[in-house]
């Protein structure tokens, strides 16, 4: 499905109410994204630092935020990643933040948002989207976006298991915010070292290891998903579906809990 022939009726009833205005994702509403996000999502995460860190070094963000007169009252957004497959390097949008304020649900603006900011981040060169969706937010973009879904990051306790090859491989992963360390190829929490949240590695040894990797063999399991309030769900959009290579990148796309924005 190519992302420039979706139709959505929701977004032309939008359109026509004029008092809707449509800003791409500056600095400068930085402050009023947080509090925004803040406020959507009840928490505290979303400080300025945070989103400075996430969406304006080296200036990656990509979307759109909408506003009733001053108000900002939806936003989306994904972030450039650079990810290397078979000695080529994909530029893809990683989806990180959606919103939408309580009163103004139900009007359309998830999916023309969401279509409004890939058919930008296709001009800016981004071949594919990808991303980490909830529960409430998977059936969303696979049935209304067209999204494929990639498998289920799971907190696998590993004592010895072998996962298939890893061929897909961030360029960088400079955005965590939680303290970490390296070693041998892997990448664990310094305050809780057993959980490793990425690795370059086929064998996984006494560890608990976040990953939608498929295993090989070995010895371990996977924590039942009910135990956890919200599921990591992987998805991906192909913005260049005519192009065979982006479609064996997808095939071959894999991550660690560490690629996401959830560390």
């Amino acid at each position: 499905m190519n992302i420039l022939t979706l139709r959505n009726d929701a977004s032309v009833k939008i359109m026509k109410e004029q008092k809707f205005i449509f800003k791409e994702i500056y600095i400068q509403d930085i402050e009023k994204i947080s509090q925004f996000l803040n406020r959507v999502f009840k928490t505290k995460k979303f400080t300025i630092n945070y989103l400075r860190k996430l969406y304006f070094i080296d200036d990656s963000v990509i979307g759109y935020n909408v506003f009733d007169g001053e108000k900002l009252i939806a936003h989306y957004c994904v972030v450039r990643r650079t990810y290397q497959y078979k000695d080529k390097e994909y530029l893809i949008g990683w989806s990180v933040n959606t919103a939408v304020d309580k009163k103004y649900r139900g009007r359309g603006f998830f999916v023309d948002l969401a279509m409004r900011s890939y058919q930008l981040a296709l001009k800016k060169g981004i071949v594919a989207i990808v991303g980490v969706a909830n529960r409430n937010s998977t059936r969303l973009f696979l049935e209304k976006l067209g999204f494929e879904d990639r498998g289920m990051v799971r907190w696998n306790v590993d004592l010895l298991v072998k996962y298939e090859e890893r061929k897909v491989f961030p360029k960088s992963i400079s955005h965590l915010n939680k303290e970490n360390f390296r070693f041998i190829g892997n990448l664990y929490l310094l305050f809780y070292p057993i959980i490793k949240i990425y690795s370059t590695r086929r064998f996984s040894f006494m560890s608990m290891y976040l990953t939608n990797r498929k295993k090989v063999f070995g010895l371990g399991s996977s924590l039942p998903q009910n135990c956890f309030k919200s599921n990591w769900q992987v998805i991906t959009l192909n913005l260049q579906p005519n192009d065979s290579e982006v479609s064996c990148f997808l095939r071959d796309f894999s991550i660690d809990i560490a690629e996401s924005d959830t560390f």
